[in-house]
């Protein structure tokens, strides 16, 4: 027999067995997807041993919206699916919270964070979604026990261009397909060059930060180039130079330090001309001028340069016959 369960007869802040099917998930939970490998084993551990820890709701019209415990909550669901006649899988051990929007977001984002890796995009829709809920971003780092700033880079990422958030999940890297003599592959209709598409893993958050906080720099640059030029020939860089960073960033496996150093050369690409490590030479002699420091110390090698050049200079004066006497050594 089914357990009915009305929000008259649970109280905020009380311990019941609720139905499942009372229950609906948030749409707004920051984590988007189950990874299969750590949902099957919590499938397996709740068979086995039952729900050891309650799920978090509260009131939502005729039904409870879940605030923590999604993982736990579908897999209750699949498993009383898959046991139709086990009673322990109709209802699910819920904790009845009484909490405002605000809140709500706060505590899912908290929970999913402390109990499994969330990627930096999902952690980016939880950021935004307690600070579009009424919460300030003092709050929401207290909450959470972060620094301000990090609730500020999350959300500047949940700002990001679509493409560049996609770079949490995968990177995409494009490649010329080859036939067997290494020639392209062309499509048979556009005879454009063939691809195939090799998906890397997904980037951390500090280095999607480093290459959004390089990405704006770059957009900056195209927006004021694109007013002193036109559009007729303009070429946005900043999208193109990102995604080349991104690619090679995966496929490479770049340390944090070495994007930051390839951002830094991108930035100025102009080649460093190393300073000589040979001292600036204290005579110049040439037909059109002479120049000698006599208050500087020549090495012996500089003094032997200074005399084949005096040399080569009287014999263009038409001395034929040249001694210079070096007493110094």
């Amino acid at each position: 027999m089914k357990q009915e369960a009305t929000h008259s007869s649970v109280s905020p802040g009380s311990l019941r067995q609720l139905p499942v099917n009372d229950l609906a998930p948030a749409t707004t939970n920051p984590r988007m997807k189950l990874e299969a490998g750590a949902f099957l084993e919590l499938k397996k551990s709740i068979l086995k041993n039952g729900l050891l820890q309650p799920i978090a709701v509260r009131a939502a019209g005729d039904a409870y919206e879940i605030i923590g415990g999604h993982r736990r909550y579908h897999a209750v669901k699949e498993l009383a699916r898959e046991n139709p006649n086990d009673a322990r899988f109709a209802t699910i051990a819920s904790l009845v919270v009484d909490a405002g929007d605000q809140r709500v977001a706060a505590m899912r984002l908290a929970e999913n964070i402390n109990r499994a890796d969330l990627s930096p995009l999902e952690v980016a829709e939880g950021v935004a979604d307690a600070l579009e809920n009424g919460m300030t971003e003092e709050e929401l780092a207290e909450s959470l026990g972060w620094a301000k700033r990090n609730i500020y880079r999350y959300k500047q990422f949940h700002d990001a261009p679509g493409w560049l958030k996609a770079f949490a999940t995968e990177v995409p890297l494009a490649s010329k397909k080859l036939d067997g003599h290494g020639a392209p592959v062309l499509d048979g209709v556009t005879d454009a060059p063939v691809h195939d598409v090799e998906k890397l893993a997904g980037l951390g958050f500090t280095h999607l930060f480093e290459l959004l906080t390089f990405y704006n720099v770059l957009h900056e640059a195209d927006r004021l180039e694109l007013e002193e030029r036109g559009g007729e020939k303009f070429r946005p860089q900043a999208e193109r130079s990102i995604k080349k960073l991104a690619r090679a960033a995966a496929k490479e496996e770049w340390s944090i330090t070495k994007l930051r150093a390839e951002i830094r050369r991108a930035k100025d690409p102009t080649p460093k001309t190393p300073a000589s490590s040979e001292p600036k030479p204290p005579f110049v002699i040439t037909p059109q001028r002479a120049s000698i420091d006599f208050t500087y110390k020549l090495p012996r090698a500089g003094r032997e340069l200074l005399a084949a050049q005096l040399t080569e200079a009287l014999r263009e004066f038409g001395y034929k016959n040249v001694v210079i006497s070096d007493r110094s050594s």
